[in-house]
């Protein structure tokens, strides 16, 4: 009888995660898109969500590559669903930009649901 609750304990657990995860706000679109080659220079990174976010980012290393030199403050769109970010693109070289992490999950919906980390990976011509 023990067993059965604990596998009951676990199905539960592991649809409330799944469930947790539906919720997530995801990425459906980035520019530059993940592993574009992009010139160097100053460039905008704009992420779209599948849903409206709040006015809220976590831009983020993953110390695995260079991150870009922030050229200004993030921006929104209209629709809440598009956070642009301007940046200065060294050239050759291969950057990456996580949105959200771990520990770092400043990016949400407008119902406070934080996004599923995402890695944004890209490198620039000479």
């Amino acid at each position: 009888m023990r067993r059965t609750g604990g596998l009951a304990l676990a199905a539960g657990l592991a649809w409330a995660c799944a469930a947790f995860a539906q919720d997530a706000p995801k990425v459906v679109s980035t520019f530059p898109p993940t592993d574009a080659v992009v010139p160097a220079g100053i460039q905008q990174i704009s992420i779209t969500y599948d849903r409206p976010m709040a006015q809220t980012w976590s831009f983020a290393t993953g110390g695995e590559r260079a991150f870009p030199e922030i050229g200004g403050g993030p921006t929104i769109s209209d629709d809440h669903r598009t956070i642009s970010l301007p940046v200065r693109l060294r050239p050759n070289t291969a950057y990456v930009v996580w949105l959200n992490t771990e520990h770092a999950k400043n990016f949400k919906d407008e119902q406070g649901h934080a996004a599923t980390p995402y890695r944004l990976a890209f490198t620039t011509s000479e």
